[in-house]
């Protein structure tokens, strides 16, 4: 594996890569800036993780050289084993099915332990689509989305007539979330300016 490649998305993440960076730079944020901390840093090792940026996994610590699907949901299902207040299957149990070497939980934090978690599930497309975070709505080539594409997108989701007033609904969605789409854009920008410097 080259450098190049080293930052790279293995093939099976289902995200977009603009989408993975966006959570990547919030979740640095997140931990720099103290909101969330353990939960951002579980985001930042999982991504880190699968970009082989870390070598070792974050709750296991297992080590293989490729991360595949398979590991990720491994590792994500450790991850939720980790946490005294989700249940979970037997890991052992679930490394077998997975086809995968069982490697036991770290100690971690609870928080740390979410973090890893729904990033990896939100990685694999296993039971949501929905990012751990609020991220920038960005169009599917990674442009920013405006008021506009967002209220089209708003009116594609409610087909059918809609009233004045249900219309006028989703235009003040938009508008409000073109704003703090933008608003997590520049936060975006800023750190990773900050991170390269």
């Amino acid at each position: 594996m080259t450098n190049e490649s080293a930052h790279r998305l293995p093939v099976w993440v289902v995200p977009p890569a603009h989408e993975v960076s966006d959570v990547a730079c919030l979740a640095l944020r997140g931990v720099v800036e103290n909101r969330s901390r353990q939960e951002c840093a579980g985001m930042v090792a999982a991504i880190g993780w699968v970009r082989h940026l870390i070598a070792r996994a974050p709750v296991t610590g297992r080590d293989e050289l490729v991360v595949t699907e398979e590991v990720a949901r491994a590792e994500s299902f450790a991850a939720a084993a980790a946490r005294p207040d989700w249940p979970s299957p037997p890991l052992d149990q679930v490394c077998e099915v997975l086809g995968v070497a069982y490697w036991p939980t770290q100690q971690v934090d609870p928080g740390f332990a979410w973090g890893v978690c729904a990033t990896l599930r939100w990685l694999t497309g296993t039971d949501t689509e929905q990012a751990p975070l609020p991220i920038p709505v960005r169009t599917a080539s990674g442009a920013l989305a405006g008021e506009t594409q967002i209220y089209a997108d708003l009116l594609a989701r409610n087909p059918g007539r809609l009233e004045a007033w249900e219309r006028a609904a989703l235009r003040r969605e938009a508008r409000e979330t073109a704003a703090r789409s933008h608003y997590l854009a520049e936060l975006v920008v800023d750190t990773a300016t900050r991170a390269r410097a």
